[in-house]
């Protein structure tokens, strides 16, 4: 049975958040005067500031789930704002590619340890890769990707996450790609945990993940933890922070063991890793596993 390995992008491939580098560039095309991306980070700290989610004192990890999930209201004005302002506007998708590519080789992203031999190492044994983002470009991950790791292997990803917008001259207009479900606002892009479950599923029907492939997820935030529970085996991936993956999964009784306890908790399913290199190590890639 071969692994269906599913990632997450910032902070859980690479080491930080690689919005305010997307951020830099597109601010590097633009001779008119935008809103400093502090002014908009901070408009989008004050909405979450203030943002009151359905359970206040949550008794269960379905209510965290609707909790974090119930951020799509934040999360839609953020795009808003930045679309308004025009930050994407004159862009374009080889422009991202091509700065991706060089933030990466310079070093202002910078690729977690392990990525590019678990990559390797799944593919080489007849499995395949997933990336899911909320992240706001497709061609600006891949340019990522593609500086930090070997570009053949970065072409067999799969790549689900949000794209810009661009007209028929290839130019962007400034608005962000809408091209998900939601029953309150019509559409949405890839901005929340529901979201990334739909692009899950969506990744699953792409390679036919129910007719064998098992399926590990890899992740870092509150926004991956519905990922991390619907998956065979969930990894949380980093150092957690308050309010982060592995202190909401103790609250509720379901405390992730290190990953290096693989061999001796076999059936155990959810875990958390310092970085790539001790889930290689660890062997949960190429374990014999029930399939999703």
């Amino acid at each position: 049975m071969s692994t269906l390995l599913l990632l997450d992008f910032d902070c859980t491939i690479t080491e930080g958040d690689t919005l305010p580098a997307l951020a830099d560039y597109c601010y590097s095309i633009h001779s008119d005067s935008l809103p400093s991306w502090a002014e908009v980070s901070k408009a989008y700290a004050s909405d979450f500031a203030v943002h009151l989610p359905p359970f206040p004192n949550p008794a269960s990890l379905q209510e965290e789930f609707k909790n974090i999930a119930s951020r799509l209201s934040v999360e839609r004005a953020s795009v808003l704002r930045v679309e308004q302002v025009g930050l994407f506007r004159g862009v374009t998708a080889e422009g991202l590619r091509r700065a991706g590519r060089e933030a990466t080789s310079s070093g202002q992203v910078k690729i977690r340890n392990g990525v590019a031999d678990c990559v390797k190492s799944v593919l080489s044994m007849g499995g395949a890769i997933g990336v899911v983002s909320v992240n706001w470009s497709t061609s600006w991950i891949k340019g990522c990707l593609e500086g930090g790791l070997d570009e053949g292997d970065v072409g067999e990803m799969r790549i689900v996450s949000n794209e810009l917008c661009f007209g028929g001259d290839g130019v962007g207009t400034g608005d962000m790609e809408r091209k998900w479900k939601n029953g309150e606002y019509g559409l949405e892009g890839l901005w929340t945990s529901k979201a990334k479950v739909r692009a899950i599923q969506e990744v699953w029907l792409y390679w036919l993940a129910e007719e064998g492939r098992r399926t590990v997820y890899v992740g870092d935030s509150p926004t991956d933890l519905e990922a991390l529970f619907m998956t065979s085996i969930g990894i949380a991936i980093g150092n957690d922070t308050p309010g982060g993956v592995r202190g909401i999964c103790m609250k509720h009784g379901q405390a992730l063991k290190p990953i290096k306890d693989w061999s001796e908790n076999g059936w155990d399913r959810r875990f958390w890793a310092e970085d790539f290199t001790s889930i290689l190590e660890s062997g949960v890639l190429e374990q014999k596993f029930m399939p999703h």
